[in-house]
């Protein structure tokens, strides 16, 4: 038997993903039985779902829809990544080795391959594996489990903060910069082009000496 939930969960969660359903856009039941060919539960469990993945937000009795994300709280994910993704690289570089680090060249390959083929979505799918990758390869759960569950918010606010950008190459260039420097086990660069490449992103870059001092 299939399982509608998930189905619907995933069908909905990459329409976001996919800006097919845009930011701000109400989600009514009768739209999503319609859409999806199935009954209302399995889509209300589904919708619980992805507002916990942070996708949706509900209005209890009246309809859902896709979450929007302000501009304070895009700063706040950004902050959060950077620091992660710093303490990250740091530990990948202690506790890697050479012959791990290469699924990380693999990952950028793909990223261009990617481009090449104007296929955001995979572009974005990509771009956050290398960063969960790193993580994989600090060998610390903890730090494993907190990139993962801002995976999602990440992806959808990619969606409609870098699908615009006119260098695509600009992101996948600043992870192979990454991984030389990890190759290298020079941690200082390593750091340094991480903060580079997320505050850029982020657009932390206004107030440079708090980020400096702070990470």
């Amino acid at each position: 038997m299939k399982d509608y939930m998930n189905i619907a969960y995933t069908t909905i969660r990459d329409k976001i993903l996919n800006r097919e359903l845009l930011a701000g856009q109400k989600l009514r039941e009768d739209y999503l039985v319609e859409m999806l060919d199935m009954s209302r539960t399995p889509i209300r469990r589904a919708l619980a779902e992805l507002e916990h993945d942070g996708l949706i937000e509900i209005v209890p009795n009246k309809y859902s829809r896709v979450a929007k994300y302000s501009d304070s709280y895009i700063t706040d994910i950004g902050i959060v990544r950077v620091g992660l993704d710093i303490m990250s690289v740091k530990l990948a570089i202690f506790n890697g080795s050479n012959a791990e680090y290469t699924v990380l060249d693999t990952l950028c390959n793909n990223q261009e391959e990617a481009i090449g083929k104007s296929d955001d979505n995979k572009r974005h799918e990509i771009d956050y594996m290398f960063h969960t990758e790193i993580a994989r390869l600090s060998k610390n759960q903890i730090l494993i489990d907190m990139q993962n569950s801002l995976y999602l918010k990440v992806r959808h606010i990619m969606s409609y903060h870098d699908v615009d950008r006119p260098d695509k190459y600009q992101s996948v260039n600043m992870h192979r910069k990454i991984v030389s420097a990890m190759y290298a086990r020079d941690e200082e660069k390593a750091v340094e082009y991480v903060k580079e490449h997320l505050l850029n992103f982020y657009g932390l870059k206004g107030n440079t000496a708090f980020y400096d001092s702070f990470f």
